[in-house]
């Protein structure tokens, strides 16, 4: 067994409260790092032969003696990830335009990893998670209104379903769902493609997400 570190920050280290200040010389395969930083748990190994390039908070590298030496990011013991949030309020739809629903209240978020100011969830692990949102929207009179709804991961649009709208306009529920493996630092947002005579909008408290890791 490794020897065990403890830690409340992790990068730009000037003492030992700091992940990145432990001196390459003094780890070895096996050792094993854990802290709480800004109210987020993280636990670390270090592998010998990583010598990935840093991306905080996933690859830590150490400020002094590093050779190949990385602190790697570890699922956490306990709970898995798990979203849900929605809006509290209405959201603008700009025509002809990709639109990110900001979901800005939680219902709850295990892991810290979802932002209600910006309505984009990145992933503190590697792992398959299931993709649900929703959002009811009123269409214009236009008989050739479109509306897409796409799970974005990573700047790529995965799954996606389209609805048009009828002459009359209405009110309209969109859904999409779907599993999607992400890679520790992925994000995931859902996208609004708004096709239409011009902006439209939200209702309040009708749109949502949730995010559960299942693997």
């Amino acid at each position: 067994m490794g020897n065990v570190y403890a830690f409340s920050a992790l990068t730009g280290g000037t003492d030992d409260s700091y992940l990145d200040y432990f001196d390459g010389n003094d780890l070895a395969d096996g050792d094993f790092a854990f802290g709480i930083v800004s109210g987020k748990k993280y636990n670390y190994v270090l592998d010998a032969d990583s010598a990935a390039t840093e991306n905080s908070p996933y690859i830590i590298s150490p400020d002094s003696n590093a050779g190949d030496k990385r602190w790697v990011l570890v699922a956490p013991a306990g709970p898995m990830s798990h979203v849900n949030v929605y809006r509290n309020s209405v959201q603008t739809l700009a025509v002809n335009a990709a639109n990110t629903l900001v979901f800005n209240t939680e219902e709850y978020d295990v892991l810290s990893e979802h932002d209600v100011a910006t309505g984009i969830f990145t992933a503190l692990q590697a792992g398959y998670y299931h993709v649900c949102a929703a959002v009811h929207i009123s269409l214009p009179s236009s008989s050739d209104d479109i509306v897409y709804i796409y799970i974005n991961v990573s700047g790529r649009d995965l799954r996606g379903a389209r609805t048009i709208g009828s002459p009359g306009g209405g009110n309209y529920a969109f859904m999409v769902s779907g599993t999607v493996y992400l890679n520790a630092g992925d994000t995931v947002s859902i996208d609004v493609y708004n096709i239409t005579g011009g902006n439209i909008t939200t209702e309040a408290n009708q749109a949502w997400m949730t995010i559960d890791r299942i693997a």
